[in-house]
């Protein structure tokens, strides 16, 4: 999303008027009534639109775009991303496991994974689906003390994941409801969701592990490392898909 700089200046000069008149209006008024209708919709005001304008500060230091894939330019180096969370809002869940791994010319570098210790007890369900208990994550720092090496490690880069955006998400809402000050951070994203429909089309489904017991891939599931392994193979099978496509196109 293109965010315009010179709009988000309007908003702070809007947001400054609007602090000075409530001072303004507290000095005319020394025995002002805070329930005073003027004054209350000055301050819901104010609430609003810093909020606006730090929701567009994010969106403006956190970017991220689909990468544009052309016929023959599926990238060699990139990074592949999954998480496990406490559920699937990333406004009101937490993120419990993330695993960031480095691919150059398609072979894995350098990762990043880690066990993330929640603000809240993980629930019941989510431990009998990635088999993370609130005993594991028992010694592990909260995610705030995570970003910086991730905002580090992905930036710039180009990630893969499946259902990305899920991740993604996640990530950036961790961001805003953190204290970190960003410089601005810009990644491109691959989604092997839309790849596997298009180049696995055979497959029952797309969910990842259907694609991993399609594929005869020997991976436990649901857990972010094994999760971004089995992702970069169904990437590497999409991409050997579409290279076929285009010798036989060439033929």
């Amino acid at each position: 999303m293109y965010i315009d700089e010179n709009t988000i200046k309007e908003l702070i000069l809007e947001r400054d008027k609007l602090i000075n008149e409530i001072k303004e209006y507290e000095s005319a008024n020394p025995d002002y009534n805070k329930v005073n209708y003027r004054y209350k919709m000055m301050n819901e005001e104010l609430i609003s639109l810093t909020k606006g304008i730090n929701s567009l500060l994010l969106n403006l230091q956190f970017s991220y775009s689909r990468y544009n894939i052309h016929t023959s330019n599926y990238p060699k180096d990139y990074i592949v991303f999954d998480t496990e969370t406490t559920g699937l809002d990333p406004n009101s869940n937490e993120i419990i496991e993330y695993s960031f791994l480095k691919y150059v010319d398609n072979k894995l570098v350098d990762k990043l994974s880690s066990l993330v210790k929640p603000s809240v007890p993980i629930p019941e369900f989510i431990t009998n689906i990635t088999h993370i208990s609130n005993d594991s994550v028992e010694d592990a720092l909260p995610i705030d003390e995570h970003l910086a090496k991730i905002i580090e490690f992905i930036n710039g880069q180009v990630i893969i994941g499946h259902n990305i955006l899920f991740d993604i998400k996640f990530l950036e809402s961790t961001i805003k409801r953190s204290s970190l000050e960003l410089n601005r951070v810009k990644i491109e994203y691959i989604d092997t969701v839309s790849l596997a429909r298009k180049y696995i089309p055979d497959a029952p489904n797309h969910k990842l592990e259907t694609l991993k017991n399609y594929l005869n891939i020997d991976s436990i599931s649901h857990r972010s490392e094994s999760d971004c392994e089995v992702t970069q193979i169904v990437y590497m099978k999409c991409v050997e898909k579409a290279n076929e496509e285009i010798a036989n196109a060439l033929q």
